[in-house]
């Protein structure tokens, strides 16, 4: 059970919903960091991902506005933090 302060941050901290925008398609993705065991992939329009996948390593404690760049299937990805939803809102 994940146990996180409701209310507005401006980190990514475990249990967030975030919004990443894909910088080479204008693309965005809801995506929520969970623990390994949690992360059930694709539930409708929310990925969960955990701390040890490619994205979720780059995420915690990064700001909106941030940048990230991970190597997803032999390719670079770039993707900008657009939003944080913080966990229990």
């Amino acid at each position: 059970m994940l146990e996180h302060p409701s209310g507005a941050h401006d980190v990514v901290q475990f249990g967030d919903t975030i919004i990443l925008t894909d910088l080479a398609s204008g693309k965005a993705q809801r995506v929520q960091l969970v623990s390994k065991v949690e992360a059930a992939g694709a539930i409708g329009t929310l990925v969960q991902i955990s701390p040890d996948s490619p994205v979720g390593a780059q995420l915690e404690g990064r700001q909106v506005g941030e940048t990230i760049r991970v190597v997803l299937k032999q390719r670079e990805v770039q993707y900008r933090i657009t939003e944080i939803e913080p966990y229990g809102d």
